[in-house]
């Protein structure tokens, strides 16, 4: 009898790479219609294909194939109102993984795409659309994306058509568009328009492109802020429109803002809501007096050359636009009616500061272990406790109501940490945070969707940085995110459409963008000339 092999525990684990392939057999194997077991009938064309794939790749496909519909049985199912190269497209994606997008397919393939419920397809069509978006297209893409609910393409298009109005307006298009989608620009508080008469001169055109339909609408003719026009353009020109005569309704709401505009200065005050102008990102240095403004669209800055100059930690707060200077000895605040930086605060001055907003005041994290807190109502200084230890070339970010103390240098030697920690308002003191991955100092940090992202500086090599990183406060942990396509240092950082920008520093002059949906950086421009050590904040555009 044979001696018994006795075996121990050793297991080893066989992965194979077959799942990589499988998909490129499939599709070969449809070429020659092998196991193909589903025909989709679109129009005059018939697509073959195989059930599992379909239903392994799209959601839309597995509830109909598998939880018992009437299509569950057919071996041939018709799509109504589809395009048939669209959804040939779409099927070929689900074998090859690969797909080109361009003008004349997207809404094709947006349209199937959301029907499959593919939602990475339909995430780069939007992607794509964000792209094209032109005056004389930008009401089409709107259209599209408030159809699809597509939240941060409608954003992207709506500023473009608040920055944009008057030309948008008189597109042919945009007395074709629906109510629903006029009312959405019309109600912004943000749309670029020296008088709000341009704003009613729109919307009349557009109740007379077919006023028998349109004038059941009369909430869009109540957006428009007849208040803000003067009282002789409302009783020389919108009382004597032929429609608004027409409309007992429209003149009573007309003759009710001429009273108001009549009405004692408080009262008026306290009625009209003007339109702000669209937020932009301003460049303006720490230490050199340079203010630019960022195109979203072009991907460039402007020097603000007709606004007052100045330099220091600029912070915005309530939509208005502070400086810092020398960590407090003085707070100036900018005056769009004069043009000028008005002094507003003073204090004692601090050195290796770092300057944020939360909750309304302005925060000086730095001189040491100190910090400090400047409130805008009162112009008062308000002394915070000390931190745990002194920091230098550190950030400091407002978030959900507290002041984060991020990284930098601290003694002896200037060592530098990953350290974070945390001021609590409500106990009055520093709390510990989770430290970050990387140890860095003269990073760059900001706020998107709650979370904070922290961008490039130097390691303790004195080695600048590509890498990044997010901190998500509910569950107190750092994640690395895709790393930077260049280091960056002394650099700035803005965010605007829930996107986040670096801007140039030492070493590089490239503007690049952070996609959340994706993990990636993509280069979108570059400053004009090289430039270090300034901030980004978001801000109503000045207008002079």
């Amino acid at each position: 009898m044979a001696a018994a092999v006795e075996f121990g525990d050793q297991v080893l684990q066989v992965i194979g790479n077959h799942e990589k392939d499988s998909f490129s057999v499939f599709q070969e194997m449809r070429k020659l219609d092998e196991l193909c077991d589903i025909t989709l009938r679109v129009n005059r064309r018939e697509i073959r294909a195989h059930r599992v794939v379909l239903a392994a790749c799209s959601s839309y496909f597995r509830a109909m194939l598998t939880t018992g519909f009437l299509e569950s049985n057919l071996g041939t199912i018709s799509l109504q109102d589809c395009d048939e190269t669209a959804v040939e497209q779409l099927v070929d994606f689900l074998y090859t993984c690969k797909m080109n997008l361009n003008e004349s397919n997207v809404e094709n393939i947006l349209a199937v795409a959301s029907l499959f419920q593919i939602q990475l397809v339909v995430q780069k069509c939007a992607d794509f659309l964000g792209t094209l978006i032109r005056i004389e297209n930008c009401l089409g893409i709107q259209s599209l994306a408030m159809q699809y609910s597509l939240g941060n393409l409608e954003s992207k298009v709506r500023s473009f058509i608040s920055w944009n109005f008057l030309e948008v307006s008189r597109e042919s298009e945009f007395v074709l568009i629906p109510p629903q989608q006029l009312s959405k620009i019309v109600e912004s508080d943000r749309l670029h328009v020296k008088m709000e008469e341009d704003v009613f001169e729109a919307v009349i055109r557009w109740y007379k492109h077919d006023r028998g339909e349109r004038i059941k609408y009369s909430e869009i003719f109540e957006l428009v802020r007849f208040p803000c026009m003067s009282t002789e353009y409302l009783e020389n020109v919108v009382l004597k429109d032929e429609l608004v005569l027409g409309e007992e309704n429209w003149k009573k709401f007309v003759e009710g803002a001429i009273t108001l505009l009549t009405s004692p200065l408080s009262v008026k005050k306290r009625a009209v809501t003007r339109r702000k102008s669209p937020n932009v990102l301003y460049l303006i240095g720490e230490l050199s007096c340079r203010i630019e403004t960022f195109d979203l669209e072009s991907g460039s800055c402007t020097p603000a050359s007709d606004m007052a100059q100045t330099a220091g930690c600029a912070v915005a707060v309530n939509e208005d636009l502070y400086v810092v200077l020398g960590g407090g000895t003085r707070i100036e605040k900018y005056d769009p009616k004069l043009n000028a930086w008005v002094q507003v605060g003073n204090g004692i001055k601090e050195s290796d500061f770092d300057v944020c907003e939360s909750m309304g005041s302005i925060y000086v994290v730095g001189g040491g272990k100190r910090a400090k807190s400047f409130n805008i109502a009162t112009r008062a200084w308000s002394k915070l406790p000390n931190m745990s230890m002194r920091r230098s070339f550190h950030r400091a970010v407002g978030l959900l109501g507290k002041v984060y103390a991020i990284g930098g240098n601290t003694p002896p030697g200037d060592k530098t940490v990953a350290s974070v920690e945390c001021y609590n308002p409500a106990s009055n003191r520093w709390e510990s945070v989770e430290p970050m991955n990387t140890e860095r100092f003269r990073h760059g940090v900001a706020v998107v969707r709650s979370k904070i992202y922290v961008v490039g500086g130097f390691d303790v090599r004195k080695s600048s940085l590509k890498s990044a990183e997010v901190f998500d406060p509910v569950v107190n942990t750092w994640s690395f995110i895709a790393p930077m396509n260049y280091p960056h240092r002394d650099f700035g950082v803005g965010v605007t459409h829930d996107m986040m920008f670096v801007f140039g520093g030492s070493g590089t002059n490239c503007i690049e963008s952070y996609d959340r949906n994706t993990d990636d950086w993509n280069v979108v421009g570059s400053l004009a000339t090289r430039w270090n050590t300034f901030r980004c904040v978001l801000c109503p555009l000045f207008q002079f």
